[in-house]
């Protein structure tokens, strides 16, 4: 308008018939969004415009694009891979310790046992735990029995169930053995022996049989 900037507003009319108003700024200009495709209808004043606008197209997946996700599928096999190898050093890590557990409680250990043959009585003693000292081995000859024909002669003591027996040994190392036996005549039931030593520590160790 004889060089000057427009004043006013600018009409915009959307395919719909839905309407908005802009007003111009201070060159003339106005800002607007065109978000429907088809034919608006622009006015100003007393002039008015047709502009027909196309909508954006959403493009279609590319085969790039499905490449892109076949990648994410190998990350979450990775990931899957990962996570399973976890779960098989879990299972590595408890069998190892059910092992260790079963060779501390079940295998490293000092036992005793006591078996009767033909009145033939012997004890033995086995050393799966460790180098041991000051072993004391004690058995109890029932009240009205008697024994004799020691393979080791033991310490006897009498007490009100029988008589006690006891034999000594310096030391046992690991995985020896030691065995003492003795005659015994009626006897009706045979009592518990028990065996005890003490480790490199001065801990006490001992077994029932």
């Amino acid at each position: 308008m004889d060089g000057r900037p427009g004043a006013g507003s600018v009409d915009f009319e959307s395919p719909s018939g839905r309407r908005s108003a802009r007003a111009l700024d201070a060159k003339g200009a106005v800002d607007f969004y065109f978000d429907e495709g088809g034919e608006w209808r622009i006015r100003y004043g007393d002039t008015s415009k047709r502009l027909t606008v196309t909508a954006a197209k959403i493009p279609t997946p590319s085969p790039t694009k499905l490449a892109a996700v076949s990648k994410a599928g190998t990350q979450t096999g990775f990931a899957t891979g990962a996570s399973f190898n976890l779960w098989w050093l879990l299972i590595a890590a408890l069998v190892l310790f059910a092992a260790w557990l079963f060779y501390e409680r079940f295998w490293r250990v000092l036992s005793v046992k006591k078996t009767v043959q033909a009145g033939r009585v012997t004890v033995t003693v086995r050393n799966r735990f460790g180098d041991l000292n000051g072993m004391e081995l004690l058995d109890l000859v029932p009240e009205g029995a008697t024994a004799e024909a020691f393979s080791e002669q033991p310490e006897e003591r009498d007490t009100i169930n029988g008589k006690s027996l006891k034999w000594r040994k310096y030391s046992l190392r690991k995985g020896d053995a030691w065995a003492v036996s003795y005659s015994i005549g009626g006897a009706k039931t045979q009592s518990r022996v028990e065996v005890r030593g003490r480790d490199a520590k001065g801990r006490e160790v001992h077994a029932t049989g």
